[in-house]
């Protein structure tokens, strides 16, 4: 997770996954709070099962190049691609800039921006439980968040609009145990799963500077949001997700409250 410095156009935030365990109740829990197994690392889970699939650089990149109705230099793109620059051979590197053009080229003409991508933001940090609105705040969601994504050299920064809006989780019932349970495993940090969907990109704008480098942003809107315990070694699990039934009866339940 990445902070934005001085830029009040965008209103931006990021949410949680959980990585977690059931506990035993006493002493055992501060031990096993430390356990490195346990512990909820800065990194997104990639390839880790039980996780989906997430926005990749090159798809960040190309989306941007969508947005902007400009198409990006495919040759270069493929030649500073990771896997020409491991050919160690010129005639191996020369064989995969053509081929790798090709897999650009298409990926381009097939990327749509009807859809929302899903981002991680790891990690996330949840308050204590509020009864008395039930749910959770995820503390570490601030208007100066943004994603980064580095492709063919270019630095691109996502800004969540809508962040904000989400970070308060009502989550009850069942989920609010099992996020409970996994925040006390990771001393109350989780991964998140941010769904969102790309809405404007300026080919003509100059990069902006955020924590000493410089980002092309793409602005996008949150569509939903998901909360993951991922444990090392371990599959991660899905613990609610908003637009769920759970999460439905909940906000159904806000709405019946504002009434009275």
């Amino acid at each position: 997770m990445k902070s934005i410095k001085n830029i009040a156009v965008f209103g931006f935030c990021f949410f949680l996954l959980l990585g977690a365990f059931t506990m035993p109740a006493g002493a055992q829990e501060a031990a096993a709070a430390d356990d490195p197994d346990d512990a909820v690392s800065a990194a997104p889970p990639v390839g880790q099962q039980g996780f989906p699939d997430f926005a990749s650089h090159v798809e960040v990149a190309t989306i941007f190049h969508k947005l902007t109705g400009q198409a990006p230099n495919f040759e270069q793109w493929a030649k500073l691609s990771p896997e020409c620059q491991a050919e160690k051979t010129q005639t191996g590197r020369i064989t995969c800039v053509e081929n790798k053009q090709a897999e650009l080229r298409q990926k381009y003409q097939l990327q749509t921006l009807n859809e929302s991508i899903p981002v991680p933001f790891v990690p996330a940090i949840f308050s204590a439980y509020s009864k008395e609105n039930q749910g959770y705040v995820v503390k570490n969601f601030t208007e100066e968040t943004y994603l980064p994504f580095t492709y063919a050299g270019r630095n691109y920064a996502i800004i969540p609009q809508g962040l904000m809006d989400r970070q308060f989780l009502p989550i009850t019932g069942p989920a609010q145990k099992d996020v409970e349970n996994a925040l006390r495993g990771a001393q109350r940090k989780a991964v998140v799963l941010l769904y969102i969907k790309p809405t404007f990109a300026d080919k003509n704008a100059m990069p902006v500077e955020l924590d000493g480098k410089q980002y092309t942003l793409i602005s996008g809107q949150v569509t939903n949001i998901g909360v993951y315990k991922c444990r090392k070694n371990q599959p991660c699990t899905l613990l609610w997700e908003e637009g769920s039934q759970e999460s439905r009866d909940a906000q159904r339940d806000d709405l019946m409250n504002l009434k009275r």
